[in-house]
């Protein structure tokens, strides 16, 4: 059974080794993973949640995120859900930023503090089909930012805090050049 701890606003763990069911009362923060993925064909992927979500069913969001076991740091957890919800190790990993999110959801208010990576893939993901009812892939950032923007009704509610921290990280020219060279790689 997985364990799970509970932050307070600076990200200090204040309730550890809690329950799933345990989690998100009395405002409780919790300490999740999101990760985009470029594929070794250089695609920028997203997934759809599976119609047996609690949350957000049958909406898009990154391809892989979960929480944060206790006594597992960010980094970890995100090697560790990319492998479980993707089937591959990447080759990989930028961090473009952690924050705090609060937002509705179809069974209440949720708070979190993320960390949002980009994660760079050579081997054919296989899809956990308990995780993911289908995928979008798009030719780059600003094709799926485009798509995102035309279609914000098949998102969920938790991708529009990414969504402005990956603009910002987009913006800078610095940060597309690691982007680049990491795709380089790939072959």
């Amino acid at each position: 059974m997985e364990l799970f701890d509970v932050v307070d606003e600076n990200d200090n763990i204040i309730k550890t080794g809690l329950r799933e069911d345990e989690l998100h009362v009395n405002n409780d923060i919790t300490r999740v993973v999101t990760i985009y993925i470029y594929d070794r064909e250089g695609k920028f992927r997203i997934s759809q949640r599976v119609a047996t979500k609690k949350v957000d069913p049958l909406k898009f969001e990154a391809p892989a995120h979960g929480r944060v076991s206790s006594g597992e740091e960010y980094l970890e957890a995100a090697k560790r859900e990319i492998k479980e919800e993707l089937g591959v190790e990447p080759y990989s990993i930028l961090e473009v930023a952690k924050f705090k999110t609060k937002f509705d959801t179809n069974i209440g208010i949720r708070q979190h503090r993320d960390a949002l990576y980009i994660a760079f893939v050579k081997d054919e993901i296989k899809y956990n089909r308990e995780e993911i009812n289908s995928i979008k892939e798009f030719d780059s950032y600003e094709e799926y930012r485009e798509y995102y923007s035309n279609h914000l009704e098949e998102f969920s509610d938790a991708i529009k805090f990414g969504i402005n921290e990956l603009d910002k990280f987009f913006s800078s020219k610095e940060n597309r050049r690691k982007v680049e060279l990491e795709l380089e790689k790939r072959s």
